[in-house]
């Protein structure tokens, strides 16, 4: 039966690429080059995901990072094997697109740029899909963000939940946040901070934010309305608006505390 599944799944992949030329296959972890152009302006890629999966889609134009040349508004679409778009996400310099994955099977992924078949929005891009790793209580979870790459983990929380942040090495100054998911990613709140234009080139809303230009260490926390257990992500990113004159590390520990039930 597992044969059968997975024949039927190959073939509803192979279906998909035959509609673009510039198609592939795409893993977990995997890191692939692409380009789009006038003719060619959508590439697309399939991978197989488990439900439950929380995964980050992450694209950037090949351009130099600290420079005006080149295409600067990539755009992901997500898709079902049934070709249902279940997230899509537009963003400027890079787009980081997170998603939990309804359903085992195999899903479809399109880059392109989100001013359609323009001569502006065509070239070079890397396209990276990851799992993102989970936050567990208890555990110092290390890990490394840039100014060019941001950094996100899961949070599975039930009741409300604190983030402690330490930077061990590097001259890069993050900002750490707690977001949502957001169902629309271009609806903002009064408040435009919530807006995930504002966040990293990501389709969150945050919830909780630590920042300064001189932030070693800190803690953040999140307040959580539900009883059911739902999905938080954990950003390490650059500060909002800042222009870097060029590329900086940080190497940091997160970890989790949950407030007494």
């Amino acid at each position: 039966m597992r044969w059968l599944w997975l024949s039927l799944m190959l073939a509803l992949c192979w279906a998909a690429l035959v509609r673009a030329d510039d198609a592939g296959e795409i893993a977990y972890g995997d890191l692939v080059k692409g380009e789009i152009s006038v003719r060619d302006y959508e590439a697309l890629y399939c991978f197989e995901g488990e439900a439950g999966d929380v995964v980050k889609i992450f694209l950037k134009p090949a351009n130099d990072s600290y420079s005006w040349s080149g295409w600067y508004h990539p755009a992901l679409l997500l898709l079902n094997a049934d070709g249902d778009v279940i997230a899509e996400l537009h963003s400027y310099d890079s787009a980081a697109m997170i998603q939990a994955l309804p359903a085992t099977g195999r899903y479809q992924i399109i880059a392109t740029g989100w001013h359609g078949r323009t001569r502006d929005e065509v070239g070079a891009f890397d396209l990276s899909l990851e799992a993102l790793a989970e936050l567990k209580p208890g555990e110092a979870l290390a890990g490394a963000a840039s100014t060019d790459e941001s950094q996100h983990y899961v949070v599975q929380a039930d009741r409300d939940f604190s983030i402690t942040y330490r930077l061990t090495d590097g001259d890069f100054r993050p900002e750490v946040s707690v977001g949502v998911i957001a169902e629309d990613p271009y609806q903002c709140s009064i408040d435009s901070t919530s807006c995930s234009s504002d966040s990293g080139g990501s389709n969150l809303h945050d919830v909780a934010k630590l920042s300064g230009v001189r932030l070693q260490s800190g803690r953040l926390s999140a307040r959580v309305n539900s009883s059911a257990a739902e999905v938080y992500i954990v950003e390490v990113d650059k500060q909002e608006w800042y222009h870097y004159e060029r590329k900086q590390t940080a190497e940091f520990t997160l970890e989790l505390t949950f407030d007494e039930p």
